[in-house]
């Protein structure tokens, strides 16, 4: 029996990653989908080979584009959320994760495979992400703000001892 295996990515970068690496590793294009609301971040994705393309409408994200199997399963379905749903194996709470991700930009990569392939196509979706340093904007590392956001995640006022001076948190 299939089963799914999603991931979230932020950046077509990493999602582009995680797509090569399932197709150099043996996946079939009818094993992985994707879905996102940026046409032409499909295209940058994917490239342009003539891998069919559908427009999905999802409540609480608006129009998306699909490819794979999740385009075959909402070209049959009534019920766009239910539908992707059960076709992804994921709950009601999980689905409102992605639903929240997507609506922000976020970029769904799902492997429909054989059971014994999961475990493979799981760790190649972590793998996948992008180096955290390249992918972050150059005025995160000119801000001051973020700076002293840093130092205050890493000296946490919870973890620190109580000197009654929490100016310098």
């Amino acid at each position: 029996m299939a089963k799914s295996i999603v991931k979230l990515f932020k950046d077509p970068a990493s999602a582009g990653k995680a797509t090569k690496e399932l197709l150099s590793r043996g996946y079939s294009k009818d094993e992985i989908g994707l879905l996102l609301t940026d046409k032409s971040k499909m295209k940058a994705i994917v490239g342009s080979n003539g891998i069919p393309m559908a427009e999905v409408e999802l409540p609480g994200v608006g129009p998306t584009v699909a490819l794979g199997p999740i385009a075959t399963t909402r070209a049959q379905a009534k019920d766009t959320v239910t539908t992707l749903q059960q076709a992804l194996g994921i709950s009601p709470e999980l689905y409102l994760y992605f639903e929240f991700g997507l609506s922000l930009g976020g970029i769904m990569v799902s492997v429909h495979t054989q059971e014994e392939r999961q475990a493979e196509a799981r760790q190649i979706l972590r793998e996948a992400e992008a180096d955290k340093d390249k992918s972050r904007p150059a005025i995160w590392s000119q801000s001051p703000g973020f700076s002293q956001s840093q130092r205050m995640v890493e000296t946490n006022p919870v973890d620190a001892k109580l000197s009654g001076d929490f100016r310098r948190y």
